[in-house]
Parts: C-alpha cells; sequence; structure tokens
C-alpha cells in the first residue's frame, strides 16, 4: 500500500471524521499535538498506551491522539536515536552507539531487558525529550488548530 493511502486512511480520514461529527478544532488540535509529542517519546513500545492515558485524563479525542501517534511513527526511530545522542551530550556520557537498528534489536529481546541495558541513557534521553516537548507540543498545535479551523470554515 502506498504510504500516502495508508496516511489519507489512518490519519486523515479519522480527524476529517472527528471533525465533521462536531469535534472542535482546538480540541482536535490538542489530540493531535498530544499524539505526535507523545508518538517520540523513547521509550519504544509504550507510546500507544501514553496516549490512551493522556487522552483518557485530559478528555482528549482518542482517536484524533491514535492518528497523530500513527502519522509519526516512521520517524519515530529516527527522533528516539536524536534524543539518546542529545541526552548524552548534554549530560557527557559517552557515544552509547544508539542506532535504530540497535535499539530495535534490544526491544525485540525484551521491553525490560532493553531498559536494563539502555540504562541511565534512557533516562538521559527521556528528559531531553521533555525538555523538547513543550516546544514541539506549541508548533504542533498551532499548526494543526489553523489547518482544522481552516477546513472547519472557522479561519
Amino acid at each position: 500500500m502506498p504510504i500516502a493511502r495508508l496516511f489519507r486512511e489512518k490519519v486523515l480520514v479519522p480527524i476529517a471524521g472527528a471533525l465533521r461529527q462536531g469535534a472542535s478544532p482546538q480540541g482536535l488540535a490538542l489530540a493531535i499535538a498530544a499524539g505526535a509529542v507523545l508518538g517520540v517519546f523513547p521509550l519504544l513500545g509504550s507510546t500507544t498506551l501514553l496516549c490512551a492515558g493522556v487522552s483518557w485524563a485530559f478528555r482528549l479525542n482518542p482517536v484524533a491522539i491514535q492518528a497523530a501517534n500513527y502519522a509519526v511513527y516512521p520517524v519515530q526511530l529516527v527522533g528516539v536515536v536524536l534524543f539518546f545522542r542529545w541526552g548524552g551530550q548534554l549530560f557527557g556520557l559517552a557515544d552509547q552507539g544508539i542506532t535504530p537498528q540497535r535499539l530495535t534489536d534490544l526491544f525485540a529481546e525484551g521491553f525490560f531487558h532493553a531498559v536494563g541495558t539502555l540504562g541511565l541513557a534512557l533516562v538521559y534521553a527521556i528528559f531531553t525529550w521533555a525538555l523538547a516537548a513543550l516546544p514541539l507540543f506549541a508548533g504542533i498545535y498551532w499548526l494543526s488548530w489553523r489547518l482544522l479551523a481552516r477546513r472547519a470554515g472557522q479561519s
């Protein structure tokens, strides 16, 4: 299945459907921003659960938050590697040789095995993600709100 078609079916159609059913552009934009930011959280295998919890806790549209999480999946491994590298640089940790393949291999051996092996580097990556989360959230929220408001005819 071509990527454009997959993106349309799994991301754009559900969000447009929520908009047609009366969801506000602002509420959908909040859900999209949260899903996109949580979607690059540096702990592989945790983003769906994180998005579900945040959706429930803040009463965000669950379809939109998971659609955004799904949309950023292709860049998740690259983003996670960047957070590991930046966290290591920020805290003076020697290069851990984190690559998308190494992360995939570690998590394939088991979630707790990967967390134990990554150790402090994972803590630093999460801290670095937290520093980047607010500006990322703000930018994605603003952009998606503008696009959704225009689509809903509220601009």
